[in-house]
């Protein structure tokens, strides 16, 4: 069966599933015939005869399972059209000659509230792959230089024999790490690289898998950040960053909250969000924020980055890129952009670091996102395919 015609059947059940009465109960799932041959980077498009609920599309709705019961993340969103639901594949591809099933679960609604009366799932295969030969098992991750000149040090310190430099693009081979040192081979000899200007990504492993990502819920504790009818931003942000941490845990990824709590924490200095970054050694820092204004009609989605930093300025701005691209498309956010300023949090943290504003709380539509727990979690699917999608861009 073509790709085509698989998607018209997956189409044509959906459709089906919404204007047909149902007799299946809630435990039990209707299944679409199986697929086989399914390409590793396979993207599903699901047809409704409706326009659907954005608030119910997310990866805790519609999601990918292994045959061992791992739940994949799987981005999905609603298409322009507001009928169509594009269901992306793992980060990281399906592997090649595995078996998976699409679970699209009843919470799916129609914009007027209609749900599914039963939830539908699908099994596949993806097509094998030719062999190819294993990594150096000595290798732990790959490095590309983000900086313009990276210093090759003889020991851990910035202190010790400049062996000679690399440059912005370089790829190294790493074999382990020691805090914010990297040892390489350079010229048959044991060196250092500090990772600060390394862009990771672990040898025969996922996009994500073994970095160390810090996740700062903004505000907290005595400080509520923007509030409006009784709602404030301090929930808001503390909840978007736990569904985060949840999805890229899904992928590999070591990720750390600078609070699991309704916990203040100052900027800077002494137990503070920055302090934290540095202390647990962190490659990306994303802060997330919830905005507000004197009016209603401020709306929209902002992610910043700091041009004033001595460091990873043009990866910081990459980073912004990447998860203001997926706030827009995914959550359909009004764009207000990619924006510079020297918030505290990115101006003193030397890594890739941003902050996300996600929405204005004192915005109508912007309120209703804010506030839906659903929606919060279309938030985060956005947050973590920005930063899936920055690990995956070269660096040049």
């Amino acid at each position: 069966m073509t790709a085509r015609k698989i998607l018209f059947t997956l189409a044509f059940f959906v459709v089906w599933s919404l204007i047909m009465p149902q007799f299946v109960s809630a435990e039990e799932w209707v299944s679409f015939p199986a697929k086989k041959d399914v390409a590793p980077d396979k993207v599903w498009t699901v047809e409704f005869n409706t326009a659907i609920d954005p608030k119910t599309i997310h990866s805790e709705d519609i999601y990918v399972v292994t045959v061992d019961g791992k739940q994949l993340f799987m981005p999905s969103y609603v298409q322009e059209d507001g009928r169509s639901i594009t269901v992306l594949p793992p980060p990281d591809g399906y592997e090649p000659g595995q078996t998976y099933t699409l679970f699209i679960k009843k919470q799916v609604q129609s914009a007027n509230g209609r749900s599914l009366k039963a939830g539908y799932k699908m099994t596949f295969t993806v097509q094998r792959s030719a062999t190819h030969q294993p990594e150096d098992e000595e290798v732990l991750s790959y490095g590309t230089v983000t900086a313009s000149i990276l210093n090759v040090r003889a020991e851990k310190t910035t202190a010790s024999e400049k062996l000679g430099e690399l440059e912005r693009g370089d790829v190294v081979k790493i074999y382990r790490f020691d805090g914010y040192w990297a040892e390489i081979r350079y010229h048959d000899q044991i060196a250092y690289l500090h990772k600060d200007y390394l862009k990771l990504r672990k040898a025969n492993g996922g996009i994500v898998e073994g970095l160390n990502i810090i996740i700062d819920a903004g505000h907290g504790g005595h400080d509520p950040g923007a509030s409006d009818r009784g709602y404030n931003e301090k929930e808001i942000n503390l909840d978007v960053a736990d569904k985060v941490q949840h999805n890229l845990q899904k992928l590999g990824a070591h990720v750390l909250l600078t609070r699991e709590d309704d916990t203040f924490l100052p900027l800077k200095g002494e137990g503070s969000r920055v302090e934290f970054s540095r202390e647990h050694y962190g490659d990306i820092f994303v802060s997330i924020h919830t905005n507000a204004a004197g009016n209603e009609s401020s709306k929209g989605a902002e992610t910043y980055y700091d041009s004033l930093k001595d460091d990873n300025v043009y990866e910081g701005y990459l980073l912004a890129k990447n998860i203001q691209e997926q706030l827009v498309n995914m959550a359909g956010m009004f764009d207000r952009g990619v924006k510079n300023n020297n918030w505290t949090v990115i101006h003193y943290n030397p890594i890739p670091s941003v902050l996300v504003e996600l929405g204005f709380i004192t915005n109508p539509s912007d309120f209703d996102k804010l506030t839906s727990p659903a929606f919060r979690q279309v938030y985060a699917d956005a947050i973590t395919l920005g930063i899936v999608n920055y690990f995956k861009e070269e660096v040049k």
